[in-house]
């Protein structure tokens, strides 16, 4: 079961934000925006089942991987930039 959480309240929510923060990002090169919510989506846009602790809300360790490369890889990708 996917987090009902996620799906019908915060994944939603998050969109316009997301939106505002991604062109305030694009405008401003001390702001950088990371997508974290896409990488824990399935192909079919439903919240991946298997990243979550029992309370499907927090995530587990798979989940934290997940996370945790998706940040890396951003900021590696504008560490680069300086080297």
């Amino acid at each position: 079961m996917s987090s009902p959480i996620l799906t019908r309240l915060l994944l939603p929510a998050f969109s316009l934000p997301a939106l505002a923060l991604t062109v305030l990002a694009e405008r401003h090169p001390l702001v950088t925006y990371i997508d974290v919510a896409t990488p824990f989506l399935q192909a079919d846009s439903t919240v991946m089942t298997d990243i979550f602790v029992a309370d499907n809300l927090h995530l587990n360790e798979k989940g934290y991987d997940i996370w945790a490369a998706t940040i890396r890889a951003a900021l590696m990708q504008h560490e680069t930039k300086y080297e």
